[in-house]
């Protein structure tokens, strides 16, 4: 167990370790949100800001949510117990990823879009949040309660709030009101504090361990009952391994490469904008500051009185034609990294047949890392489960699923687990679940 001096020490390091990636994190923030530092313009000037980089994202998280996911486990012996155990795992599998979607809904949805927008996602869970029992409850009323209940939390972290080194520890810091610390933890003092006050939580997470700070007070020091540390990270798969180590080379964003693109669109279309406004809307400008009785009219059909000759046009040059030539070019570039067809948009005379071949391509060469990463991490989740159920939580869980050929609670209990030869495999379908349904029944799966 390490000590509150040596976390300290630690959260510093990775501080260090992290602190070029997370310069990163905030410019992909800026284009996504589109507040892209351009440089100097004039102060009248405002500046075009085309939505290229939110689209472009959205459109890969969109693909990949677009996918179905299926469970399997396969058979650990061939006896038709096992396969009869096998099966039923399966089943609460995919209720439990059709009800993570359902009670968690931004879960998958926020880890996707942190995987393409800033290189990595990170989810926590699952957390065991223990069922107490109520006083007076008979046994059987109590079990049925269990088998029918689901006793696990699960969240996205935002990349910027978490640091880690593989298999070893997790430092996650986010902000908390005082009013949440102290309902949860009585003893922590908020001294000066008001209850709607910010507090600086932050958590370490190892293997055997898990410590809570507020600002820089030791909330809680305790053994990790889990004995596995609760987070699970996925790469999009756009950068690169590092001889070094660097996380900057690993984490990378999907529009990384398109960075310079944006800038350029953002300056060039702001160029073209403010050409063609100043080619409608004359600046006035004047040779000598005007006197108290001149007066410049601020309305159609108004007069003006000034002197002659005092106020002049000031005619704006023309944008040059190469502008929409430079267009034509950043819009090649982009569509090398995120084409057109990601979009919904198709080229000209191209079959919905060769759209489709297209998309399907496209989806393979940008995204397949992803969606390795997230079968992966989906595939993790379900197996943590069954080893908390097993090990920790020593009771049945069930979940309520949505299957039209089979009755709709799934349960499973800590006699039928044996977390070491039991597994989840998820993947992600090219068929949507409703795709699926319509062709099962239609007798075509």
């Amino acid at each position: 167990m390490r000590s509150e001096h040596e976390i300290t020490r630690l959260k510093t390091s990775l501080e260090d370790h992290f602190a070029n990636v997370r310069n990163n994190y905030e410019i992909y923030t800026q284009y996504y949100e589109q507040d892209v530092k351009i440089g100097k313009m004039p102060a009248d000037i405002e500046i075009y800001k085309p939505p290229t980089a939110r689209e472009d994202v959205n459109a890969a998280v969109s693909h990949i949510m677009s996918l179905g996911q299926t469970v399997t486990v396969p058979y650990w012996s061939e006896t038709e117990e096992a396969k009869k155990q096998a099966n039923m795992l399966e089943a609460f599998g995919n209720a439990f990823l059709q009800m993570l979607d359902k009670r968690f809904s931004n879960l998958r949805r926020n880890c996707i879009k942190n995987g393409i927008l800033y290189g990595v996602f990170c989810r926590k869970g699952p957390l065991y949040l223990p069922r107490i029992r109520p006083e007076g409850i008979e046994d059987k009323e109590w079990q049925r309660s269990l088998e029918s209940t689901f006793p696990f939390h699960f969240r996205s972290v935002h990349p910027k709030n978490v640091m880690w080194i593989d298999d070893e520890f997790v430092v996650e810091e986010f902000t908390r009101k005082a009013i949440q610390v102290k309902a949860n933890w009585p003893e922590w003092e908020m001294g000066k504090k008001e209850p709607f006050d910010d507090v600086k939580w932050w958590e370490f997470w190892s293997p055997d361990q898990r410590v809570y700070f507020a600002d820089s007070d030791l909330v809680s020091n305790e053994k990790n009952e889990y004995g596995f540390i609760p987070y699970d990270f996925g790469y999009g798969g756009f950068g690169k391994d590092s001889p070094e180590g660097k996380p900057e080379d690993m984490i990378v964003s999907m529009i990384a490469p398109l960075l310079s693109s944006y800038k350029m669109e953002y300056r060039t279309k702001t160029a073209v904008f403010a050409g063609a406004e100043y080619d409608v809307y004359d600046r006035l400008v004047a040779s000598r500051p005007l006197e108290d009785w001149e007066r410049l009219a601020t309305a159609p059909g108004e007069l003006s009185y000034v002197e002659a000759g005092v106020i002049n046009t000031l005619k704006a040059p023309r944008v040059s034609e190469n502008a929409y030539n430079i267009l034509a070019v950043l819009d090649q570039d982009q569509q090398k990294v995120v084409p057109q067809i990601f979009h919904g948009l198709g080229t000209k005379y191209e079959s919905g047949y060769g759209q489709a071949q297209r998309l399907m391509h496209t989806s393979v060469s940008l995204l397949t890392g992803l969606i390795a990463e997230w079968e992966k991490s989906a595939s993790n989740m379900l197996d943590r489960v069954i080893e908390l159920v097993a090990n920790v939580v020593e009771e049945p869980v069930g979940i309520l699923g949505n299957f039209p050929r089979e009755k709709s609670m799934k349960t499973i209990k800590p006699g039928d687990l044996n977390p070491s030869s039991q597994h989840f495999f998820v993947t992600l379908d090219a068929k949507t679940p409703e795709e699926k349904e319509h062709r099962w029944r239609l007798g075509m799966d």
